[in-house]
């Protein structure tokens, strides 16, 4: 093998370079980006012309005081192994050198033309700007050779990426305003950032800009297939645009898009016109480019995008794709994500119980969707609970934020209305989800987050897009039914008076002196271990049991169905309330409430 030539100036280069008839070209996406102090940036390296090469070398340099390199990815290079810092330790520059095992491949390696070389990871560090591209003149300067020893020429010239580091780092409350939205010129198609989770399915809006009395559309995306699978096409919003988009290959859709009308449609800036959903398969922190071009038509259609107006007018320019990441979510260091969690019961077996959705870092969000799953076998749904309804969600109806399937409920919340998005408190309940359990004592029944087909699992945050997600699964745990018949007691309430209870009398009397059906009580009280619950019911009644702490907090609920009839009795342990003090026992029922005071101690 022949050691590399290291050519004094890229001028020799290039003349060396069009003797032989031969250029790389090289291109880094996405070309432009804006970015946070903290976050991370991916930049695909593509090629074309890589014909028959034998070796390569050249430098790739920028801003260290904006960025760090942090890794090479995905390098498509047979035997290319320098992906890690050591194998790059000068600050601002990384160079790239590579031999191919000429007894594997005598003729050299080939690519197909916008291959994706690998992908060179950055992290912003500063403010200010970095220009990421090939350099020539910094050593150990330029050189390509073939398969004859012959120098290739390189065109980098207009292929570089800009990053953009913001001065003021990503904060992880909504206590500001969040950043203002980006605003572009002319016309434009985007992909858009989202984070997946590991294995679950994830949905990319394409976006547009300058969408204005449009009558044809074509353009191809692009992905990496071993870290992302196609999962489907969903929200469409031109007309009868899903019939004009085609999967032609593991990474390739291709769109052919005409105004039925012939009208022309307009759209306004940052509308989606279509969402594509990808599993992600690849490990957590792998990333892939989504790219727009005109590769994958079919020969003699088109090798470029196109978009025309009623004019006649092509308003695709060079510079009208935006392209943009997806992301296998980190569990292990996520960017400030969106948590949700879903309470873990204990609950008597054979009885209901509602599951509360929490959320964190819920700050300036118009986005998020996910699906519970859980075993039907194991509990059985009910009903969902909205709450205080923070959200503003519905349940039924053509806007309904829920969709259910046996052993799944779907959730999907959008807001493109609030100024600064939607914030919340840490903990917030979004909803609950109401369970009926089984009879079987000790059972387990999962009540997990994720994603199904076309069903995403995912959130956004405004004038930002995707974030990261994380998520705490819940589950219901069946225990031996404390509910007795009782035969000996009638119980009689006078509103809130401690501990009364008599086994003589027939009258039921609530605290206005009138006769009343529900009668309920507590005692010992106060109590130091544990104490019994007891309530009359006139006739069969779905009943809930709660506990209330002095600032109105519900700190303990079970509900039971269709109870008979008659006397009814529970316990309850000091470990089911949080600490010492007054509490409010409510029985209720769909038609009466009955409230005592008890206190623990």
């Amino acid at each position: 093998m022949n050691p590399l030539k290291n050519f004094l100036a890229a001028s020799l280069i290039l003349l060396a370079g069009f003797a032989y008839g031969q250029t790389l070209t090289t291109q880094f996406l996405p070309a432009m980006s804006e970015l946070h102090i903290g976050q991370t940036v991916a930049l695909q390296l593509q090629v074309s012309n890589f014909t028959h090469l034998e070796s390569l070398q050249f430098p790739i340099t920028y801003n260290h005081s904006v960025l760090t390199f942090d890794s090479i990815d995905n390098p498509i290079l047979p035997g290319y192994a320098d992906t890690t810092v050591v194998s790059h330790p000068v600050a601002g520059k990384v160079t790239i050198t590579w031999f191919c095992n000429v007894v594997n491949f005598p003729q050299g390696v080939s690519l197909i033309d916008h291959a994706a070389l690998m992908t060179i990871k950055f992290t912003v560090v500063g403010a200010g700007s970095a220009n990421v591209n090939i350099d020539p003149a910094v050593f150990p300067g330029v050189e390509i050779l073939d398969s004859n020893d012959q120098p290739v020429s390189l065109n980098y010239q207009s292929g570089g990426a800009n990053i953009t580091g913001i001065g003021n780092p990503v904060i992880c409350s909504g206590s500001s305003n969040p950043p203002a939205a980006p605003v572009y010129s002319g016309f434009k198609v985007m992909t858009n950032s989202i984070y997946i989770p590991q294995g679950e399915i994830g949905c990319m809006p394409v976006t547009v800009n300058g969408f204005n009395n449009v009558l044809t559309l074509l353009f191809a995306l692009h992905w990496d297939p071993a870290s992302f699978e196609f999962d489907c096409l969903r929200g469409f919003n031109l007309p009868m645009i899903s019939n004009n988009i085609n999967k032609t290959t593991p990474n390739t859709i291709l769109v052919g898009w005409d105004d039925p009308s012939a009208a022309g449609v307009t759209r306004s800036d940052g509308s989606k016109i279509f969402e594509v959903c990808f599993r992600a398969v690849a490990p957590p922190s792998s990333s892939s480019i989504i790219t727009i071009n005109g590769f994958g038509f079919p020969p003699g259609v088109t090798s470029n995008p196109e978009a025309y107006n009623l004019s006649s007018q092509n308003l695709w320019t060079n510079n009208s794709a935006i392209q943009d990441t997806i992301f296998v979510t980190n569990p292990n260091a996520p960017q400030c994500p969106v948590i949700f969690s879903a309470d873990k019961d204990s609950v008597d077996a054979g009885t209901q119980t509602c599951v509360d959705i929490k959320a964190e870092n819920f700050y300036w969000m118009n986005n998020a969707e996910f699906t519970l799953h859980y075993d039907p076998s194991l509990a059985s749904f009910k009903q969902i609970q909205l709450g205080a309804n923070p959200l503003n969600l519905k349940t039924t109806g053509v806007q309904s934020n829920f969709n259910f399937t046996k052993g799944a409920l779907s959730f999907s919340w959008k807001n493109n209305i609030a100024l600064n998005g939607v914030t919340l408190n840490d903990q917030t309940t979004l909803f609950s989800v109401c369970f009926q359990t089984v009879e079987t004592p000790g059972v387990s029944a999962d009540i997990s987050f994720g994603s199904a087909h076309c069903l995403a699992i995912g959130a956004a945050r405004k004038n930002i897009g995707g974030v990261p997600l994380l998520t705490k699964n819940g589950a219901i745990v069946t225990r031996n039914s404390p509910f007795i018949i009782a035969t000996d007691t009638v119980i009689i309430v006078y509103g809130n008076r401690m501990g009364h209870k008599t086994t003589t009398g027939t009258g039921n009397i609530d605290m206005d002196g009138q006769v009343a059906d529900l009668q309920a009580s507590i005692y010992p009280n106060p109590f130091a271990e544990s104490a019994t619950i007891e309530f009359t019911l006139a006739q069969s009644e779905d009943v809930d049991i709660l506990i209330i702490d002095p600032i109105g907090r519900i700190v303990y609920k079970k509900s039971a169905e269709l109870l008979p009839p008659g006397k009814h009795g529970m316990k309850i342990d000091k470990d089911m309330l949080p600490e010492k003090g007054i509490y409010y026992l409510t029985i209720r029922t769909t038609t009466q409430n009955a409230v005592q005071t008890f206190f623990k101690f």
